[in-house]
C-alpha cells in the first residue's frame, strides 16, 4: 500500500513538497498541498503537519486540502489554520462526514472550499450550499459510495451545470480526459473562473489546460508523506520552503512571506 501510494509524494519532507511545488510553478502549474496522514496519528500531529502544508502554499502560491476526520473534526485545530491568507479547502470522506465538515466550514474564518463527488446526490443540495456561502468547488466523481448514488460522471456534469455562471469558482478534479474537457467548456461559457486539478505522480494534462484553443489554469496535487514509525511528525526536522525556515516549535526562524510568518 505504502509503495502504491508513493507515485503521489512529493517527498520525504515538507521541503521536498515546496520544490516539486516550486518546479511545477516554473512549468506552469498551480499546486495543491495534501498532507497524507497514515490514519493511526492523533488530531495534533496531523494539525502539525498542516501547518507545515500551510508554509509551503504560502511560499508557491498554492492551497492547502485538509481531511476533518484525520483532526477528529475538531475546531480549534482548524482554526490556527484558518484566515492565514491561504485557502484551506476541505476534502471529501464518507457521506456519514458531510454534515459535521459543513458546520465547521461555516465557523472558521477566511477562504475556504470544499468537495463535492458527484456520485451522490446529495451534492446537488451540497452545491446550492457552497453557492450560498460562497465557496471554492472542487468537483471530483468520488470515492465513497453513498446511500443516493447516480452515475458519477453524469452527476460530475450535472454538478458542473448547477455551479456554472453561479459558483465563485469550481476545480475541475479528473483525469478523465473527455469528462474534464467537457466540464472546463461549459463552466468558462458561463463565465465561471475554473481550473483542472489532477494527482501528482499521474499524467497531467499540458499547462495550461486546452480545451478548443482556451486556456484553463492547470493545478497538480502533490502530497506530503505520513511519517515513518521511526519518525514523529512533531520531531521531524523538515523546513518548509527556501524562503520560511520553519521547523518544530523549540527551533522556529520565520521569514517574510510566509503565512504563518506575517500573522505570528
Amino acid at each position: 500500500m505504502q509503495r502504491a501510494a508513493s507515485r503521489y509524494v512529493a517527498g520525504d519532507t515538507a521541503a521536498g513538497a515546496a520544490g516539486v511545488a516550486q518546479r511545477l510553478r516554473a512549468e506552469g502549474y498551480g499546486s495543491t498541498i495534501a498532507y497524507w496522514d497514515s490514519g493511526t496519528e492523533g488530531p495534533e500531529p496531523v494539525a502539525a503537519e498542516y501547518e507545515r502544508a500551510l508554509c509551503v502554499a504560502a511560499a508557491t502560491g498554492g492551497y492547502v486540502s485538509v481531511k476533518a476526520t484525520a483532526v477528529s473534526f475538531r475546531l480549534y485545530l482548524l482554526e490556527r489554520l484558518a484566515d492565514r491568507g491561504v485557502r484551506l479547502h476541505f476534502d471529501a470522506m464518507g457521506p456519514e462526514t458531510v454534515d459535521e465538515t459543513r458546520a465547521l466550514i461555516e465557523r472558521l474564518p477566511g477562504e475556504c472550499g470544499t468537495t463535492l463527488p458527484g456520485r451522490w446526490r446529495r451534492s446537488d443540495a451540497d452545491a446550492e450550499w457552497a453557492i450560498e456561502r460562497g465557496l471554492t468547488v472542487r468537483i471530483v466523481k468520488g470515492q465513497w459510495p453513498g446511500p443516493d448514488e447516480r452515475d458519477p460522471s453524469r452527476g460530475f456534469l450535472e454538478l458542473v451545470d448547477r455551479l456554472a455562471g453561479r459558483a465563485r469558482s469550481v476545480s475541475v478534479a479528473t483525469h478523465d480526459t473527455a469528462l474534464a474537457h467537457t466540464a472546463l467548456e461549459r463552466l468558462r461559457a458561463r463565465g465561471t473562473p475554473c481550473e483542472l486539478e489532477q494527482l501528482y505522480g499521474l499524467r497531467r494534462a499540458p499547462a495550461p489546460a486546452r480545451s478548443r484553443g482556451r486556456r484553463s489554469p492547470a493545478r497538480s496535487r502533490p502530497a506530503l508523506p505520513a511519517p515513518s514509525p521511526a519518525r514523529s511528525s512533531t520531531a521531524a526536522t523538515a523546513r518548509c520552503a527556501a524562503s520560511c525556515g520553519w521547523a518544530p516549535p523549540t527551533r522556529r526562524r520565520h521569514s517574510p512571506g510566509c503565512a504563518r510568518c506575517t500573522r505570528a
